[in-house]
């Protein structure tokens, strides 16, 4: 049951809820862009987390986890007594509960899609076979409860085939094989490491080619603002989080994503991950996030602002898809971590100095952004720490 509060009286419409975790590295430049207009309140699941002494919080306050069954009444006794109205969630696991329980937060203003899209969207399974239903290329996969399958693949063996589990952010819960018993043993662990009611880990082609990602932005089932980039550097280099990235015009990109996302009726924000096949020259589907990307800071540097656009989009206010943005825009993590990449995986002195100091390459270090620089200036320091022990252990 939902408190019982005069709605009418409490809500402030000047004040948002960032609704995460605490430690989403989308965090920090939501805050960034929309303190200026609105009081921002944090509701974090993480007590230590050093977002929540960011100058940009009005305040923050600490949520419970969403396997609690008080989680609904927790965070709704503190969002009226926040006087909040509207709501950003930047965790997908979060937001899925937030999601699924929509009608408990029917006096608040927010952009999520239904509850069937959404569960669509965060299952790898559903989103590859979505994508494919609509005519997206997707990589290959292999069906390996099927015995036939099985035999198929130990008589003629990929150079290398994915195994990943249905559910997982980034390179989390993902693996490679390059012989059918590696194959099978991966396949066995992430079996036995799951509950029974999960789906099958998801066996698939790897696709090698370089990495790109698509931020969007929908109302109503309609794409009104998308950016495309491809990822130069990632860590792990594998395939993860991205470290070193520039903005691309693709008009094939944006086709394939505004068929996903509409065929979806997707509402809100979302980001879609792709590989670049240069044998077949096409793009094909890996996944699907539905919430904001951890490259958000490069949108933005290009030219759309996706926090102030979702802010609109909850406050019903119309838009046209008419957001160009610039392309060739490069963007750099490094307190992220490219800072890790350069120790773990050189890619040399000269290349790692000039992007620092390169006026033509984003990065977090800017005057906007050097009262949040006292929320992460401790990663790097904690990174080479780490690095020098491993190294000195071996």
């Amino acid at each position: 049951m939902a408190p019982t509060f005069t709605t009418t009286t409490l809500m402030d419409n000047n004040r948002v809820a960032i609704i995460a975790e605490g430690g989403e590295w989308t965090v920090l430049p939501v805050i960034r862009e929309l303190k200026d207009q609105f009081k921002i309140v944090g509701f974090f699941q993480n007590k230590k987390n050093p977002v929540n002494n960011s100058r940009g919080l009005s305040f923050s306050t600490n949520i419970l986890n969403t396997c609690d069954s008080l989680f609904h009444k927790n965070l709704l006794y503190k969002l009226y007594k926040s006087k909040v109205k509207t709501i950003i969630c930047l965790n997908e696991e979060i937001k899925l509960s937030l999601v699924k329980c929509k009608h408990l937060y029917k006096n608040f203003s927010f952009a999520f899609p239904s509850y069937r899209s959404y569960e669509t969207a965060i299952q790898k399974n559903k989103s590859i076979r979505f994508a494919k239903k609509v005519g997206i290329p997707v990589p290959e996969i292999y069906d390996y409860e099927d015995f036939s399958v099985k035999e198929k693949l130990k008589i003629s063996f990929p150079e290398k085939i994915v195994v990943k589990a249905d559910r997982g952010v980034s390179s989390l819960n993902v693996r490679y094989a390059t012989n059918f018993e590696d194959l099978n043993e991966i396949y066995d662990d992430f079996k036995t490491s799951d509950d029974g009611d999960k789906p099958c880990p998801i066996v698939q082609e790897f696709v090698g080619g370089p990495t790109y990602l698509t931020q969007a932005l929908c109302q109503d089932g309609k794409v009104k603002a998308l950016v495309s980039h491809v990822k130069h550097r990632e860590w792990p280099s594998s395939g993860g989080v991205t470290c070193l990235a520039r903005t691309i015009f693709s008009k094939k990109l944006e086709s394939y994503s505004k068929r996903l996302l509409e065929n979806l009726n997707w509402h809100g924000e979302a980001g879609i991950e792709w590989k670049y096949d240069t044998k077949r020259n096409d793009f094909y589907f890996i996944e699907m996030n539905p919430r904001f990307e951890g490259s958000l800071d490069l949108t933005i540097s290009s030219g759309i602002n996706f926090p102030n656009l979702l802010v609109d989009i909850i406050n019903e206010k119309k838009l046209k898809y008419n957001y160009d943005y610039q392309d060739n825009i490069y963007y750099r993590w490094f307190y992220r971590l490219d800072f890790e990449h350069f120790l773990y995986e050189p890619y040399g002195f000269f290349k790692f100095f000039f992007e620092s100091f390169n006026p033509k390459i984003n990065g977090e270090i800017k005057v906007k952004c050097l009262s949040h620089i006292l929320c992460v200036w401790k990663y790097p320091i904690y990174t080479l720490i780490r690095r020098l022990r491993h190294r000195y252990s071996v």
